[in-house]
């Protein structure tokens, strides 16, 4: 596949076939947590090498770098948060039914981080299992409230105006921001939504969540 703007790496490149095999992630997944999970970490990976680059070649002060680092930030949490939610909703061990599909995006719908957070929260709470997971929500709450905060919509790093015309209240003193900050900040409450990720997917794998 070839045109003015995408190419396919050719037979005779020799792309790794571990490189290649990398799409499947990609593709024909669909609403599931693998999907989700595996494009949250790419936009964690994505905003880390932004801001690894700014740290080398503007050690103190942002650059219009601040849109795409904060927005692929954002991104990731969105993301994982949806793929735990995966976790709580999809069926184990056989394909959805069509009325059970339609729950599950609804349950993904929108972009709100404490939103999708508090779903979570909730469907736990259903299912009586609050206490196991009680201390990964208390630390994890503080900075989805503070990203959410910043960016409620997720139009902040995106647009320069929210879908009614106004200006982006996040953006008018986003150069005074310190981006490592965040990244450094970033890492500790990622490792901790991997572990919500990785509990609530055994969990699922175990038939807890059944719908």
């Amino acid at each position: 596949m070839e045109d003015c703007l995408f190419r396919f790496f050719s037979r005779k490149e020799n792309v790794p076939r571990d490189v290649l095999d990398r799409t499947y992630h990609y593709t024909g997944f669909g609403f599931n947590q693998k999907a989700f999970s595996t494009m949250a970490n790419s936009y964690k990976d994505g905003a880390d090498q932004l801001a690894d680059s700014q740290r080398h070649y503007n050690a103190q002060y942002n650059t219009d770098l601040v849109y795409p680092i904060f927005f692929c930030y954002r991104q990731s949490l969105e993301l994982i948060l949806k793929a735990v939610i995966c976790n709580l909703f999809i069926p184990i061990n056989r394909a959805r039914s069509k009325q059970e599909g339609l729950v599950i995006r609804e349950r993904l719908n929108g972009h709100g981080l404490m939103d999708l957070f508090n779903r979570i929260c909730r469907r736990i709470e259903e299912k009586g299992v609050i206490g196991s997971y009680y201390q990964l929500f208390t630390d994890i709450r503080p900075y989805v409230e503070a990203f959410d905060n910043f960016d409620r919509t997720s139009f902040g790093m995106r647009y320069p105006a929210g879908k009614d015309l106004a200006p982006v209240k996040s953006q008018e003193d986003l150069m005074r921001y310190d981006i490592q900050y965040t990244s450094e900040h970033y890492d500790h409450v990622w490792k901790l939504l991997r572990e919500l990720y990785e509990k609530s997917q055994k969990d699922w794998s175990d038939g807890l969540f059944v719908v």
